[in-house]
């Protein structure tokens, strides 16, 4: 059997695995949705020239 010492370490990486994939989330969302579309898809779509 596990002792609760164990068990509490398990929880305590197990939070933050959770809470960094969370920041990673939010941060990849940050950078794709509120920049816009990428450089090609804009090129592409009003047939921009660079």
């Amino acid at each position: 059997m596990r002792s609760s010492v164990a068990l509490l370490e398990q929880l305590f990486f197990d939070l933050v695995f959770v809470f960094a994939v969370s920041q990673l989330a939010h941060h990849l969302h940050d950078e794709f949705f509120w920049r816009g579309p990428p450089r090609a898809a804009r090129k592409w779509r009003y047939g921009l020239r660079t």
